[in-house]
Parts: C-alpha cells; structure tokens; sequence
C-alpha cells in the first residue's frame, strides 16, 4: 500500500483529491472558457464586418446621383406621380435585362414592357373601381378583377334599385338579378359587354400569364399592323385565349397607355356590331394608371358614360366573389361572336 503524503493531496469535502486532477479539470475548464470567447468573438467580428458593408452599401446608394436627384427639393404632385412612373419604367427594364440577358427581346415584348413600366398594371394584383354610369351620372357602378383572369361588374339603377351584376369565373359567364324575362341570347350579349368594360387589366394580366410563359406570347397577345386612332399613331395588340372574345388593344405610341379597346360581338338580334372603349386620361392619385372613366360605343354611337370615384387596389379579394351565385338567371354563359 502506497504511502498517503498530504502535500500530494487537496482534502475536498473530506476526501483526499490528487493534486494533478485537480489541476487537470481546472485547465480543462479555463481551455473550455478560452474556446467558447473566442467563439462568440469570432461571431462578433463577423457581424461587425457585415454591418460595415451594409452600411458602405448603403452610403454608396444613398450618395449616387438617382439618390441625391430624389431627395432634392419638394415635388409637386405630377412630378412625383410622373417619378414613380419613371421609376417603374427603370425597375422593370432592369428586370427584363436581368431575365433575357443575350436574348433579343420581339417588339410585342418590348411595347408591353414599356406599357407597363408606364401604367404599372404588373404590380396589381386585385382592383375594385366604384363610380358612376349615364349621362345624369345616378346610376352606380362597381368594376372588379383579380388576376389572372376574374372579373365582376355591378350597376344599380336609381330609377329602380335595381342590382344587375355580371360575372366571369376565369371560364365562363354569368348573370344575376335581372326582374324581366331574359333570353339566353341576350345574355351572353350582355355579359359580353360587361366583360370587355370591366378587364382593364386585361392586356397587362395576360402578358404576364402562365399561358404566355407556357406556349409562348403570342398564344395569348399578337402584334397587329400599326394603325392611327383619333389622330393618335397607335400600336395595336390583339388579345385572345385567356378571355373569350378577341380584343384589339390601341396603344399610344407616345404614352404608351391603352386609350382605346374594340370588339367585334353579335348583338340580341344576331347582327354583328362594332363595340368599342375610350379610355379617359390616367387618374393621378394611384400608384397604377388606371382611367378616370371611359365611354362605351355600339357602332359608333355613345352606349354609357362611366365615370371613377374610388380606386381600391390589392386589396384581398376572394375567388368565391366571382363565383356564381344560387340564385343567378345564367351560368355558363359563351359570347356570341
């Protein structure tokens, strides 16, 4: 038996404790301390550095030109609309460039890019236009869309208090609340009517389209020879597949924005007629250029005078909303073309 020395020994708790473990955990535990700061200052550093280049990034933005222009003095309400315009004109070209690097982009592509980066219908998603319909502006009217392809239009008539409202489902056509007797024919004419008004959107949501991604632009949007409307030299776009009846789109060559839209439907009586819509100037206060109004002509003669009051954009709209209801008089509804 080995011989108990003290000096060799710490007495712990009443027991004898060899000098050399005691040693051993207290350098394990300084190693383990040691470790674990120069850890957590390896992290430190690190986020430190990131700030740093934050931060320069920041201050490189912040101190360029475009940065230096916006922050200048005051502007007043059209520069500021007519900035955002801009601003969104350089987004979405970035963006075309950073998605067709070394393609050659087709003129149809290329008006509609610039379309947009006017009007700034790609950022929409869901609109409601509430306004007024008629020349003695009574009646009320409320247009709504969700992308990509739902659509809903509601007029109530003073005289009455009538409540029509029309509907597109993203397939088909319907109709609720007519009181009088009704043919199927002259439902779908007016349904037809209702949903060339109500699709503003209809030529942005359709370049967008997963149709357009799919089969290619032009399954859904067509370049058509250029053609000079109301003294306007205008592009025209022919849209068709994603909505029921082809449109012909007129794009100012100048504005870039649709300031005219045509149909060709088949009316109550199965003649063919010429229907189309004058876009009014932009409404200013929107962060998209939607009209003020817009008129509506039935071979060449003034049908309706709509008038906007109220814009409500990106709200959350359900799809239910554009759904037939229970009680509607038609679904299922075609156009007569």
């Amino acid at each position: 038996m080995s011989e108990f020395r003290p000096s060799q020994y710490f007495i712990i708790l009443g027991n004898p404790i060899p000098k050399w473990k005691v040693y051993l955990s207290v350098a394990s535990v300084f190693i383990l301390i040691c470790g674990g700061a120069g850890s957590l200052f390896y992290i430190m550093l690190k986020n430190r550095n990131l700030s740093a280049l934050a931060y320069a990034a920041a201050t490189e933005v912040a101190e360029s030109p475009v940065a230096l222009k916006s922050a200048a003095a005051p502007q007043t309400k059209a520069a500021a609309i007519e900035g955002r315009a801009i601003d969104r004109v350089q987004t979405r070209n970035l963006s075309v460039r950073s998605l067709s690097a070394g393609e050659t982009r087709s003129p149809l592509r290329r008006l509609l890019e610039q379309h947009l980066g006017v009007t700034g219908f790609d950022q929409v998603n869901s609109y409601l236009a509430e306004g007024t319909v008629g020349v003695d502006a009574t009646n009320e009217i409320v247009l709504m869309g969700r992308a990509s392809n739902l659509y809903k239009y509601k007029a109530k008539y003073s005289d009455s208090g009538a409540v029509i409202e029309f509907g597109f489902d993203g397939s088909s056509s319907w109709l609720r609340g007519v009181q009088s007797k009704l043919s199927r024919e002259a439902a779908q004419y007016y349904t037809s009517l209702a949903l060339l008004e109500g699709s503003m959107t209809h030529l942005a949501w359709s370049y967008l389209s997963a149709d357009a991604a799919e089969y290619g632009l032009n399954s859904v949007l067509e370049l058509q020879p250029e053609e000079a409307w109301n003294g306007r030299s205008c592009a025209v776009v022919l849209s068709h597949g994603i909505l029921p009846i082809p449109i012909y789109h007129y794009i100012d060559a100048e504005t870039y924005r649709e300031v005219y839209r045509r149909a060709t439907l088949t009316n109550i009586e199965g003649d063919t007629i010429e229907v189309g819509i004058v876009f009014e100037a932009p409404e200013q206060n929107l962060h998209a250029s939607f009209p003020q109004g817009y008129q509506l002509y039935i071979d060449g003669e003034l049908h309706d005078d709509v008038t906007f009051t109220k814009f409500k954009l990106d709200r959350v709209i359900l799809s239910s909303l554009f759904d037939p209801a229970a009680d509607c008089m038609f679904t299922k509804l075609k156009p007569r073309l």
